[in-house]
């Protein structure tokens, strides 16, 4: 989640004393899904230049605010309400660290911590063959006993002699 929060004073210039003098103050705030995919993010809620005639009301009221969505600002990756579940999936899959609310958590084998630093070894990846390498191991082992070979819709035999 993202929250923003700013606070506009008004003045009014007093030609008697010659100063600006404050006559209101302007709260604006607004909390975000801080969508991790590019352009997502959508509003939660916010107030756009509340108007207040006392600085310390309206400081008061920004308090609240930050109060009443402070729930959300707990956790590095608290749980997302349902309805903004596709703003952290990606081809219909929840992104790793993120959990929608009243769902079980899915858990992990190993934290993202002890990945990067580096405390554990990820298993090695068996080199598996490409579909061509597997159609000329096929073809090869054809050729070696002497079993016809299929080529196109004809099948050929081919001998092997050695010198």
């Amino acid at each position: 989640y993202k929250m923003t929060c700013s606070v506009w004073e008004d003045t009014k210039y007093d030609r008697e004393t010659k100063q600006s003098v404050p006559v209101a103050w302007y709260v604006t705030w607004d909390v975000y899904v801080n969508s991790p995919k590019e352009g997502y993010g959508e509003k939660i809620a916010g107030q756009n230049q509340k108007r207040y005639t006392d600085k310390a009301a309206a400081m008061k009221y920004l308090d609240g605010r930050k109060k009443a969505y402070s729930h959300l600002f707990t956790e590095i990756s608290p749980q997302i309400p349902k309805e903004y579940e596709h703003h952290f999936t990606v081809h219909g899959t929840l992104l790793p660290g993120y959990t929608v609310e009243g769902q079980e958590p899915v858990k992990a084998e190993h934290t993202a911590a002890e990945v990067s630093e580096g405390d554990i070894s990820l298993p090695e990846k068996a080199e598996k063959p490409s579909v061509l390498g597997k159609l000329a191991a096929a073809k090869l082992d054809a050729k070696e006993s002497g079993q016809p070979v299929r080529q196109g819709e004809k099948y050929q035999s081919e001998e092997r002699s050695s010198l």
